[in-house]
C-alpha cells in the first residue's frame, strides 16, 4: 500500500485502476468526473452511499448498479453503487 495525499483531480498514475473505491468525497457526478482519468476502460467506481442517491442517480448515464448493504448492529440506510466505466472511457 501506498499513501499518497493529493487532490484526485492532480493524481497521475501510469497504469489505470480496475476499481475506484469512494466514500463521502462528493456526488456520484463528482466522483466519475474527478477520478475518471484513472479507471480503466472495464473498470468501474465502487461508491459508498448511505440513503439510496435517487437524485444523484439521474446525473448519470453509464451502467450503474445498486447493491444494498447491511450493516451490523446498524439500523440506517447503506448502498453500494456500482458504475460501470464501460461508456465513459471508449
Amino acid at each position: 500500500v501506498e499513501v499518497i495525499q493529493t487532490r484526485v483531480e492532480l493524481f497521475q498514475r501510469e497504469h489505470c485502476f480496475d476499481d475506484i473505491l469512494a466514500r463521502a468525497v462528493g456526488t456520484l457526478k463528482q466522483i466519475v468526473h474527478s477520478s475518471q482519468h484513472l479507471i480503466c476502460a472495464t473498470g468501474q467506481w465502487l461508491c459508498m452511499k448511505g440513503r439510496y442517491p435517487e437524485q444523484e442517480l439521474k446525473d448519470i448515464s453509464w451502467p450503474v448498479e445498486n447493491v444494498v448493504l447491511s450493516v451490523p448492529h446498524l439500523q440506517e440506510e447503506r448502498h453500494l453503487i456500482i458504475i460501470k466505466a464501460k461508456d465513459v472511457i471508449e
